[in-house]
């Protein structure tokens, strides 16, 4: 192992504490608040644990760079869904992808992205008693994203919501032919 990847390997393993840290005081404060109060954190709590598993499998894999695609994927909508108290038997999760692997900017970028547009689509299921559909599926080196459900307007229309959308969309130079749609979500990019 070189100086670079050593350097590497621990600096991704200080920033997994760090989030693990963050995640556990997030976990504290929201069980100290009062019942009707626990959502106040909860857009917080989506975006620091999705980040958080890339680098929780970056440190569980020994690699300093790439995390798979399916490990990422289904660890980021299991946490989201548990975040958002919906039961696994309205949640179906079709990932279509073996060996794809995405660097650390991409898997942080499609964990937040989902951070971003899933919470939605699960508090409607969970709402109505419905189903969220995800597939994944990969042609090369692209990948697309679909996700099947519904979403309440105003949640659709959340302009942070949309901002931080927008900028994960470019950071991945992706397409999404989705954007303010009810119902269908997609998403296409190619994995570096």
């Amino acid at each position: 192992m070189n100086t670079t990847d050593a350097l590497l390997r621990e600096l991704n393993h200080r920033v997994n504490n760090n989030f693990q840290i963050v995640v556990s005081l997030m976990n504290l404060k929201k069980r100290l608040l009062p019942e009707d109060r626990q959502n106040d954190i909860r857009f917080i709590e989506e975006h620091v644990q999705s980040m958080a598993v890339a680098y929780r499998l970056i440190v569980a894999r020994g690699d300093v760079l790439e995390v798979p695609a399916g490990e990422l994927l289904a660890d980021v909508v299991l946490g989201l869904r548990l975040i958002a108290k919906l039961p696994a038997d309205m949640m179906a999760l079709d990932l279509s992808i073996l060996g794809i692997m995405f660097n650390l900017d991409q898997a942080i970028a499609v964990a937040l992205y989902f951070a971003a547009v899933l919470p939605p689509f699960l508090d409607h299921a969970k709402a109505t008693h419905t189903r969220v559909a995800i597939a994944v599926s990969s042609a090369g080196r692209e990948l697309s994203f679909k996700i099947t459900g519904n979403a309440e307007r105003e949640e659709i229309d959340d302009a942070l919501r949309n901002r931080l959308v927008r900028a994960y969309l470019s950071q991945l130079d992706a397409v999404s032919d989705s954007n303010n749609k009810v119902g269908d979500h997609r998403l296409t990019f190619a994995v570096a």
